[in-house]
């Protein structure tokens, strides 16, 4: 499998779990930056306007995922966000989903994260919308 010529972040105050998700991503993604807040996050996606997925951890300090999320999707509608975290609960997803989130995984299940990011990047590098998986987790709930 190549690469895909695609920028993502990875965020989590958890340097572990970062570290873990860039290494299991290195081989099929050509640029990697990792954040450890939200904060930190924000503003390296107003370095990098050329991102193309954002995954993120919900609650971090400093600035939480849903923040981040609504922070973004004031100057980026696109862009697909893929949640990960121990919270998984209905809420969280539920207000992920308000903003516009592509899926969400629960930690520590990670073992199918690269699927989704690179569904996410493909679909975002072909310029369609970013719609993802979330909603139909949601509706499954219900």
């Amino acid at each position: 499998m190549s690469k895909l010529n695609a920028k993502i972040l990875i965020v989590d105050d958890e340097e572990h779990i970062v570290n873990f998700l860039a290494l299991t991503l290195e081989d099929s993604i050509s640029e990697i930056i990792k954040a450890y807040n939200g904060r930190e996050a924000l503003e390296l996606v107003a370095k990098h306007p050329d991102l193309v997925c954002i995954l993120s951890d919900i609650k971090m300090p400093v600035m939480d995922g849903l923040e981040l999320i609504r922070e973004v999707r004031k100057t980026n509608k696109k862009i697909p966000f893929i949640f990960f975290s121990g919270f998984g609960s209905e809420k969280y997803m539920a207000e992920a989903l308000k903003y516009g989130a592509y899926d969400f995984i629960n930690k520590p299940d990670l073992e199918n994260a690269e699927e989704v990011v690179l569904r996410a990047v493909n679909e975002s590098l072909n310029g369609q919308a970013a719609t993802g998986n979330l909603q139909n987790k949601l509706k499954d709930l219900f």
